[in-house]
C-alpha cells in the first residue's frame, strides 16, 4: 500500500466531508459578527492569518459535528430502506461480516459512493444552519438586499432537497452494491482465465 496515496485520500476525505460543510455552516455567523462588532472586524482586518487559522479550526470542528448529524440521517434512511426491503438488513450484515483476502475492485466504487453520500448529508445539514444564519443577517439588512437574500434562501432550499434526495439514492445504490458482493466475486488469474 502506498502511504502517500492513503494520506492524500484521507486529506481529501477530511476536506470534502468536514471542512467544506463546516466552513459553509459558520460563514454567515462570521459575516454577521464582522458587520455588527467593530472590534472583531478590526481584529480580523489586522490579523488575517490568525483569523484564517481560527476559522479553519472552527470549520473543522463544526464539520465533524455535521458529519455526525449526517450519519444520523443516513441511519434513518437505512431504517426506511429496511422497512421497504426485507433483504436490506441481511445484505448489510452479510457485508459487514465478510472478509476478503484481496480487496475486490467494487470496494473502491463503494468507498466513493459512501464519501459522496457523507458529503451530501453533511453539506445538507450545513446548508440548513447556513440558511438560519442568512435569515439572521437578513433580519437586519432585508430592506437593503431583499432580492439577494430571497434568491439565496430559495437556492439553499432547492440545494438541500437535491442533496438529501441524492443521499437517499446513494443509500439505495449501496444496498444494490452490497447485494452484488453477496452474490460472490470473480477471481481472474494472471493468464486471464476464471
Amino acid at each position: 500500500m502506498d502511504i502517500s496515496n492513503a494520506f492524500k485520500e484521507d486529506v481529501f476525505r477530511a476536506l470534502v466531508i468536514t471542512f467544506i460543510p463546516g466552513a459553509f455552516s459558520i460563514a454567515p455567523y462570521i459575516v454577521f459578527a464582522y458587520i455588527n462588532y467593530s472590534q472583531l472586524s478590526h481584529l480580523i482586518n489586522n490579523n488575517l492569518i490568525g483569523f484564517a487559522i481560527v476559522y479553519s479550526i472552527i470549520a473543522i470542528a463544526s464539520g465533524m459535528i455535521l458529519e455526525d448529524l449526517g450519519s444520523r440521517i443516513e441511519a434513518a434512511m437505512g431504517k426506511m430502506k429496511s422497512k421497504n426491503d426485507a433483504r436490506y438488513d441481511f445484505e448489510w450484515d452479510n457485508y459487514l461480516c465478510t472478509y476478503y483476502e484481496q480487496k475486490p475492485i467494487i470496494f473502491n466504487y463503494i468507498s466513493g459512493v459512501v464519501m459522496r453520500m457523507k458529503f451530501e448529508l453533511s453539506f445538507a445539514v450545513a446548508l440548513v444552519i447556513m440558511g438560519v444564519g442568512l435569515v439572521i443577517i437578513a433580519y437586519d439588512n432585508y430592506h437593503q438586499y431583499r432580492t439577494e437574500f430571497t434568491l439565496a434562501l430559495l437556492f439553499t432550499t432547492i440545494l438541500i432537497y437535491y442533496l438529501v434526495s441524492e443521499a437517499y439514492t446513494s443509500v439505495e445504490l449501496l444496498g444494490k452494491l452490497r447485494d452484488k458482493l453477496s452474490e460472490g466475486i470473480y477471481v481472474v488469474g494472471l493468464d486471464g482465465s476464471d
